[in-house]
């Protein structure tokens, strides 16, 4: 974010946050009543009574790329969930479907692509090249409100007009490189404006440096890329290059992929004989539904790599990787039967077998053993045990720092107030391991906020008032999430998921699961041109 105390209106401030940023710093602070950082001012601003012309005048943005404004949507009709678009003296028209946020594995808010169109009547209005993208947390104001949603935060920005410059050649005197890369320059200018019919300005490539020409392709789709590496040499080094790859990510359009998901037990099939474990990065670690196979898939590039058998292992795989090197790790817990345990880890693309990493000896028996996965927060893999040693109960956290390939061991601070034989293990705020358990009518809550350091926060206790209703969910509940201000907690004797508001505190959605029903749904990931050592296109 920003470093200085100028407000984000000067022109000469960079401020161009992530949509991951304008959810968690900006959208969910405004709508829990919460400062924005580094005092920054966001205006409010009813964009049904003005057009962005009259908004570029009143705020003075029409030097800058975009600006972000706070703005209520009301309901077009009465206890409706269609929204009035009309702004001054035109409309604002959708142009995208609403995409998915996500954050780790957890969808955090929504974003919607619109377009200014002058005039009122569809027919007798026209097209303008003013944009804007709509973000919203995806909790509708209550029914009785003329509001849909009380707050969303809007990106304004003004594209070039249509005779910009495009390339274009014209003489035969131009090779064969030449003539690929100029439609391919052109390809991008379609796809990144969206017109059907552009006007074309001629111009020689050889006016184009190799800085724009690598700002230009890292904003074209993967499959584009994947075909002009064949261009010339120094296109195909530049597409492989790490630098390049992360630069394309971080501006790529999320694509739509298709899955199955199965309640029971809980599986995200991306493939109907492989379900996916983890992503990141554009990668999907994917295990055979039948067998101990598992492989890493590129859905963008089609590409897959098969990961060697681990005999021993138990439990799910997980993988880091490092997006400026290209280096990716992934890891297996183990456990073997002369009491030994720990982590195996691969290096793909360098290492054929697994090199075990064993955690320390210890004393007592464990009773309860939890691997919590890799964290991408920490890029660590945990594994939580609840030891007796004689009357002694205690809990451990062994912690495999996957990059250093170190461990450490933190203990759970004594005389904490939790039940350690029904303690849960859950993650906090999507990536980060915590331990809870019900106590009473409160959920008391640790989080292991730096492995390194051994640190623990202080012990967080949140009321949950239903239980003086029905005292019995205390033994049938158990916490699966704790992300902002929601719970997720599963229920096994009624089979069902049930989601706790912790700002409100009470019980807002409860889901009824289907354990032989299999639902198709579709997902918003970003693509990514990642390509592993060892790879090979999927059959």
């Amino acid at each position: 974010m920003m470093t200085c105390e100028k407000s984000w209106l000067d022109p000469k401030v960079g401020f161009q946050p992530t949509d991951q940023q304008v959810i968690t710093y900006f959208l969910k602070k405004k709508i829990s009543g919460n400062p924005l950082p580094m005092n920054m001012v966001i205006d409010e601003v009813q964009f049904r009574n003005y057009n962005p012309t009259q908004l570029s005048k009143m705020y003075g943005f029409a030097n800058q790329k975009e600006s972000y404004f706070f703005t209520p949507l009301f309901r077009k009709y009465r206890n409706s969930n269609v929204v009035e678009r009309k702004a001054g003296d035109g409309y604002w028209k959708s142009i995208s479907r609403e995409q998915q946020i996500e954050e780790g594995n957890v969808t955090i808010g929504y974003k919607r692509l619109l377009q200014f169109y002058k005039g009122r009547k569809q027919k007798h209005s026209s097209k303008t090249n003013f944009y804007m993208s709509e973000y919203n947390m995806g909790v509708h104001a209550s029914t009785e409100s003329a509001f849909l949603y009380e707050w969303v935060l809007c990106k304004v920005y003004e594209e070039k007009g249509e005779n910009d410059n495009v390339p274009y050649l014209n003489s035969d005197s131009h090779t064969a490189e030449d003539v690929a890369g100029a439609q391919i320059l052109l390809d991008l200018k379609m796809h990144y404006y969206g017109r059907k019919k552009r006007r074309l300005v001629p111009i020689e490539l050889s006016e184009l440096s190799f800085d724009i020409i690598i700002e230009i392709l890292s904003w074209l789709p993967v499959t584009s890329l994947l075909k002009f590496k064949c261009v010339c040499k120094q296109w195909c080094s530049l597409i492989g290059k790490h630098e390049f790859i992360a630069k394309h990510m971080d501006r790529a359009s999320p694509i739509q992929i298709s899955y199955q998901y199965k309640w029971d037990p809980r599986t995200l099939l991306y493939d109907e004989n492989f379900k996916c474990t983890s992503d990141y990065a554009g990668l999907f670690l994917e295990k055979s539904v039948d067998s101990q196979v598992y492989r890493i898939r590129n859905h963008a590039t089609h590409q897959v790599l098969y990961l060697p058998h681990s005999h021993d292992g138990t439990g799910s795989m997980g993988f880091v990787f490092n997006s400026s090197t290209g280096e990716c790790k992934v890891v297996c817990p183990f456990n073997c039967k002369n009491g030994s345990r720990g982590y195996k880890v691969i290096t793909v693309g360098k290492d054929d077998q697994w090199r075990p990493m064993k955690f320390p000896d210890r004393k007592g028996a464990v009773l309860k053993r939890y691997h919590f996965g890799v964290s991408k927060v920490d890029g660590a893999a945990h594994m939580v045990e609840t030891v007796r040693d004689g009357q002694d109960l205690y809990l451990e956290v062994q912690s495999f720092d996957i990059w250093s390939e170190s461990i450490t061991t933190t203990a759970l601070p004594r005389g904490v107030s939790l039940d350690l034989e029904k303690v849960s293990v859950l993650s906090w705020n999507v990536e980060t391991l915590a331990v809870a358990s019900i106590v009473e009518e409160s959920l008391n809550i640790l989080v292991l906020e730096d492995f390194k350091e051994h640190k623990w926060s202080e012990n967080k206790k949140i009321p949950l008032k239903f239980l003086k209703d029905d005292p019995l969910l205390k033994d049938q509940l158990r916490l699966r999430q704790a992300h902002w201000d929601e719970l997720v907690f599963s229920n096994a004797v009624e089979n069902n998921i049930v989601r706790y508001d912790m700002k409100r505190e009470m019980i807002f959605k409860v889901t009824t699961l289907s354990k032989k029903s299999m639902g198709e749904y579709s997902t918003y990931k970003k693509p990514s041109l990642v390509t592993l050592k060892g790879m090979r296109p999927k059959s």
